[in-house]
């Protein structure tokens, strides 16, 4: 007899007992046979073998679908809910042609080396942007904080050399990039291009529109220009072949935002949708801008989203891939209606789907599939887990995967999914090793420099293999090169601004310690980090009667505490 705690364990549903209202297809892990429901007829009884590296999903990959499950893209309202669903045909509805180019460079570079890769998109259109607004920007704030010198385009260059270097060479804070410790810290580099002053200067007036003039309806407008530029360069430069997939980035914030979320987990986070190629060229980039003053209405839709990431490739017979936060039926209707066809896993709670394709339970191994008048299937397969698909792609048989001396059945489309996204993961890493520290950045310089220094570096690296030799540098080795292109074509060391220790004095007031004197900052915030209480370290601080000059409030300084502070100038 069971206990009071025990659970009753859920039996799976044999074939006969599935509800065959609509036919429909299942496939048995042992026999790897499609199986019509309906008069129990084999469909297909052939399949490839192949031998796998491994599983096709990992924990990694069942974790992110159940974290995700809640930012997952609004739908259109349907209007076809009442799709007669029926068998997987061999042959589709859908007539569209194949797209018959591969994949072809438009703009050819001066040669093949990493700099003049990078300067395929990094025009001088960019960084004439970057100065003229910087400088406007600084100009506009210049009475209330400082004398500004403006910033030109060989510094500019120097700048980002110094934000691609960070992302090689990480330290725990921006400041230990201009210590004077270069047995720990090693970045004698920078401090020779640029000093710490400099570089803040140039960070805090960072800009990339015009403020007086831009439309401030909404927060992207700090970077559209930029994104315009960047977008229409990575067309101009590369024509894609014909599989393409559809991807997101997540950009971390610790201030304030005007970004709607949908829910409360990303409420720290800026997202950027992508349309990018198998090797992870970014074609088009569009940041999640909806208004937190706006009403819910205005966020995308899942379709609304991928169309206009594919607004300049449809109508050519190109295969999109997305995962489950994009696929949707009216998405797919909407691609095969512009010559396009889809495939991505599915979300079990979209709209107008058949009960019978996401109330079953299946065995392990086992496949049931279905298919629409407009050519859309769709396919649950049971692995550790339901793993449901959508797609338009007339093939549509079952692949035999060796694995663990086992014949287990997978959909075809499963395994293309998986090879797509595989390739988009794997450079994926490759750009979150080299991240620079943008701690303490706003966001819109923050997702500028990372379109600038990182996908703008990835773009130029995939690029590579249309060259003579054919094949990649690593990485790091080509944003090294990257970097000491832009030092040379920067400011050169001589003409650097002078070393800016001598800006800082040091005075001293009238009066007696024990008076007129003050504890020294540094030294009671010192007290402080070591655990020690307000009270007991306000008497323990050094009492001081002098003071910086120069720094903002002329804190109170001993000798030693001022040398300190001031190392990096």
């Amino acid at each position: 007899m069971e206990g009071k705690g025990s659970r009753k364990r859920k039996q799976a549903l044999p074939l006969h007992c599935l509800d065959t209202s609509q036919p429909s297809l299942v496939c048995s892990q042992e026999s790897a046979t499609f199986v019509n429901l309906e008069d129990g007829t084999d469909t297909d009884s052939d399949g490839d073998n192949v031998t796998p590296s491994g599983n096709l999903f990992s924990d990694a990959d069942d974790e992110s679908h159940t974290d995700d499950e809640e930012d997952i893209l609004p739908e259109e309202e349907l209007n076809y809910i009442d799709c007669s669903w029926g068998n997987i045909q061999s042959t589709s509805s859908l007539e569209i042609s194949d797209y018959p180019d591969g994949e072809k460079l438009l703009i050819a570079p001066d040669s093949f080396d990493p700099y003049d890769l990078f300067r395929l998109f990094l025009t001088e259109d960019v960084l004439l942007l970057l100065v003229e607004e910087t400088n406007r920007y600084s100009h506009q704030e210049s009475a209330k904080t400082r004398k500004w010198i403006d910033v030109t385009t060989q510094e500019m260059k120097s700048y980002l050399a110094i934000v691609i270097i960070m992302g090689l060479n990480r330290q725990p804070s921006l400041k230990d990039y201009w210590s004077i410790n270069s047995d720990i810290y090693g970045c004698d580099i920078i401090r020779r291009i640029m000093t710490r002053a400099r570089f803040q200067a140039i960070t805090a007036s960072l800009h990339f529109a015009n403020n007086d003039s831009a439309n401030s309806s909404k927060p992207i407008f700090k970077i559209q220009p930029l994104l315009d530029i960047l977008n229409s360069r990575f067309k101009a430069v590369l024509s894609p072949g014909k599989q393409l997939t559809v991807d997101k980035s997540l950009t971390k914030l610790r201030g304030r935002h005007r970004f709607r979320v949908c829910h409360q987990s990303a409420a720290q986070e800026i997202k950027a949708y992508k349309l990018m190629t198998l090797d992870s060229y970014h074609l088009n980039i569009q940041v999640y801008c909806a208004d937190t003053g706006k009403n819910p209405e205005s966020l995308p839709t899942s379709k609304s989203v991928v169309m206009d990431l594919m607004k300049d490739y449809l109508d050519k017979g190109r295969v999109v891939y997305g995962n489950h936060l994009y696929s949707s039926i009216p998405l797919v209707e909407a691609l095969a209606s512009r010559s396009t066809y889809y495939c991505g896993m599915l979300s079990k709670d979209r709209l107008g789907l058949p009960e019978r394709m996401t109330k079953v339970f299946l065995e392990k191994g086992n496949i049931i599939g279905c298919q629409c008048q407009h050519g859309t299937k769709i396919v649950n397969w049971k692995d550790r887990r339901n793993v449901l698909m959508i797609s338009s792609i007339p093939q549509h048989d079952c692949t035999l995967h060796s694995y663990s001396e086992e014949h287990i059945s997978k959909p075809r489309c499963l395994l293309d999914y998986k090879m797509a996204k595989d390739g988009v993961d794997v450079n994926d890493w490759t750009v979150i090793y080299h991240k620079s520290l943008y701690r303490g950045f706003k966001w819109y310089r923050k997702l500028a420099l990372d379109l600038i220094c990182n996908v703008c570096v990835e773009n130029a690296w995939v690029l590579q293999p249309h060259g003579p030799q054919g094949r990649r540098l690593p990485i790091t080795k080509f944003r090294e090169e990257i970097a000491l292109r832009l030092i040379q074509e920067g400011i050169p060391v001589a003409h650097q601004l002078a070393p800016e220790r001598s800006m800082h004095t040091l005075i001293e007031i009238n009066g007696t310690t024990s008076k007129d004197g003050r504890r020294c900052t540094v030294c009671y915030r010192a007290l402080i980090s070591s655990g020690m209480l307000r009270k007991e370290a306000g008497i323990k601080a050094k009492k001081v009667l002098t003071r910086c000059d120069t720094c903002p409030k002329g804190p109170f300084m001993c000798l030693s505490c001022f040398n300190y502070s001031h190392r990096h100038y």
